[in-house]
């Protein structure tokens, strides 16, 4: 068995483990982000662009209970004990709704795919709200992002297409989506209705 070949393995047989995106953390987020996300409009080759998005959490005086964050995460086995980098993903929060906290940049690398590790990272996303609080979870993506739809609308998140002013660049995969699941049972949770999203 290759040190990613996880078919049929039980999720209880590996860990995965999330690494705050330091400075010490950059440059594998840009390798990772290229290779994630390669016609995304924010990569370039310098980087440049791209780490204006890494500035929180790669700041000298970053508080990480503090949004937004960006997360790298890897996982371990007994016969990789090491671990492996995955994927990544983000956490921050839209001004206009207090109550909810968005995912961003889910990605997991192509050859670490279809091994239920997107579930596996939007599980604790969702734990992590509620930790800090939150009622609700949001995300968003272009109507070409197929496969991560059909993730969303699989772990329960409500779709809804966005149709708000979006910028030309944000556009390239298509229309936007958005979606929303309420982190807990006795809340409901509300359409984004296209509320103003800050691109």
């Amino acid at each position: 068995m290759t040190s990613h070949d996880f078919t049929h393995k039980r999720e209880a047989d590996y860990m995965l483990t999330k690494h705050l995106v330091t400075k010490d953390l950059v440059d594998k987020a840009h390798e990772m982000f290229a290779v994630i996300f390669p016609d995304e409009h924010l990569y370039d080759e310098d980087g440049g662009v791209l780490k204006s998005c890494f500035s929180e959490s790669c700041s000298a005086d970053h508080d990480p209970n503090d949004l937004c964050n960006y997360y790298l995460w890897s996982y371990s086995t007994t016969e990789n004990p090491m671990g492996s980098f995955i994927g990544m993903s983000g956490i921050y929060t839209e001004a206009t709704d207090p109550e909810s906290a968005w995912l961003g940049w889910l990605g997991v690398l192509p050859e670490y795919r279809r091994e239920r590790f997107a579930t596996r990272m939007l599980n604790a996303f969702a734990e992590e709200c509620r930790q800090r609080g939150f009622k609700y979870a949001r995300i968003y993506t272009n109507e070409g992002n197929v496969p991560a739809r059909e993730c969303y609308k699989f772990n329960g998140f409500m779709e809804e297409k966005y149709n708000g002013q979006t910028p030309d660049c944000v556009l390239t995969g298509g229309p936007i989506y958005i979606y929303s699941k309420s982190l807990y049972p006795q809340y409901e949770c509300p359409p984004w209705a296209d509320r103003h999203l800050d691109f």
